[in-house]
Order: structure tokens, then sequence, then C-alpha cells
């Protein structure tokens, strides 16, 4: 018998929850754990290995608030709206399937996998765009504005 999701669940739920979060907690979580080890110099034998010694977080709290206010307003409102978007598209068109059995140890590798590789090339595709003449100094300057990345 396979396992299933529990009765109350539905499509919109699974697919916005579960992205958003999933991703929040991934981001969030690596941004937080990579910040707190520039901002700490700790453990001394892993600064070693930072690309840019002469750039500490620490000396440039305004940039640091900065970052952090559009991280927020990325994160929790930018991306759900913009998750809601391709959920809308996606259950409208039937691009996504969720069956009531849970997918397979299997399976969800076979998807991590290819959505790793998907990532990197939508990635890779959208910020070729971004630097485009009409996009790059409306919307994608700021990212290049905080000079030390720390994750």
């Amino acid at each position: 018998m396979m396992a299933q999701w529990p009765p109350s669940y539905d499509e919109w739920s699974v697919l916005f929850w579960g992205t958003w979060l999933l991703t929040l907690i991934v981001y969030w979580g690596n941004g937080f754990l990579f910040l707190a080890l520039d901002y700490s110099k700790q453990p001394k034998w892993l600064h070693q290995y930072k690309i840019q010694k002469w750039f500490n977080v620490s000396e440039h709290p305004e940039q640091l608030r900065r970052m952090f206010g559009l991280l927020c307003f990325n994160t929790l409102l930018l991306m759900p709206a913009v998750q809601m978007g391709f959920n809308w598209v996606a259950l409208r068109y039937k691009r996504i399937r969720i069956l009531e059995e849970i997918p397979s140890i299997g399976e969800v590798l076979l998807h991590i996998a290819f959505f790793i590789i998907a990532e990197e090339f939508m990635f890779f595709a959208s910020h070729i765009v971004l630097h485009s003449r009409m996009l790059y100094t409306r919307v994608h300057k700021v990212h290049h504005e905080f000079k030390s990345p720390i994750a």
C-alpha cells in the first residue's frame, strides 16, 4: 500500500505551501548559516577560504539592513505572488500532476535531479535577461550593490 497525503490536502495547498515554504526554509537557512559564518569570522580555519577577505559584512550594517529589507520584500511578498500565478497556470492547464499517493523515493530523486538542471538553466537565462539594457538599471542593479556574497 502506497503512502497517501492527508485527506484534507488539495492541489493548491500542496503546490503553494510546499513550494514556497520549502524554498523559504532552504534559502533563508542557507543564507543565515553563511551570514553567521561571515559575520563572526568563526571558525578561523574556514575564513581562509573566503574569496573576498577584504570585505566583512559586519563592517557594513547599512548594506546588511538594505539587503534584508529587499530579501523580505522579494521572498515574503513578490515570490508568493509569482508562485500563485504559476500555480494557477499549472492547475488550469493540468501541467502538474498531484496524485493521492506520495511518490516513491526514486521518483522524488529523479524529479530533484531534473529540477536542479532546469533551475540552473532558468537562473542563467533569467540573469542574462536581467542584464539587458532595459531591465538592468530599473530592476537588477540593486542585486549588484551588495559587493560581498555571503552564500
